[in-house]
């Protein structure tokens, strides 16, 4: 579980009335403990221009930056650091660590492993569901074959968290919904 610490605003100029679009965006650097170790985000959002942070947690870092053109992602995040995403994504949701974790399909996923899919009602994207008889290891991967970015989105332990990634990356709407 993580355990918000601190949050301080740095933007001086911070207004709710202007935080959308008028300069007054609300840009806070947040720390946090995950597992005993302190972890920080910082955020450099621009309301609807777009989003922009930074998270950086036990020597590894993940950056967002959709405000820019194009959208910009970077990381050092491996596989060995699911757990610490996943708990992540649920304390801050609206900071999302959307990709570059794990998006390598596991050498025994294959068709014969497949038990479900669901696809994505306006774009080739899609989230099967795979389970290892053998080790009953269970996996549910967002894929797209749309666009430049096509491939495997992520690999990921439950459906919502799937689904999610597939929505950040093709949109949302009333037949492809948002978990919280």
């Amino acid at each position: 579980m993580i355990t918000e610490i601190s949050r301080a605003e740095q933007n001086s100029h911070y207004d709710q009335a202007k935080c959308n679009n008028g300069g007054g965006y609300s840009q806070p650097l947040i720390t946090f403990e995950y597992n005993g170790k302190i972890g920080t985000i910082n955020d450099t959002s621009c309301g609807d221009f777009g989003d922009r942070y930074t998270v950086e947690y036990d020597g590894k870092y993940y950056t967002y930056d959709n405000a820019s053109n194009p959208t910009r992602e970077e990381t050092n995040l491996t596989a060995n650091d699911a757990e610490f995403v996943e708990e992540f994504n649920k304390a801050y949701p609206g900071r999302r660590i959307r990709s570059g974790v794990n998006k390598k399909m596991p050498e025994w996923a294959n068709s014969e492993t497949l038990i479900n899919s669901w696809n994505h009602p306006t774009a080739e994207a899609w989230v099967e569901e795979h389970g290892n008889k053998d080790t009953e290891e269970h996996i549910f991967v967002a894929l797209d074959t749309s666009g430049c970015n096509s491939g495997v989105i992520g690999i990921f332990e439950n459906f919502e968290n799937a689904s999610n990634a597939v929505g950040d990356q093709e949109g949302f709407s009333d037949l492809w919904v948002k978990f919280g």
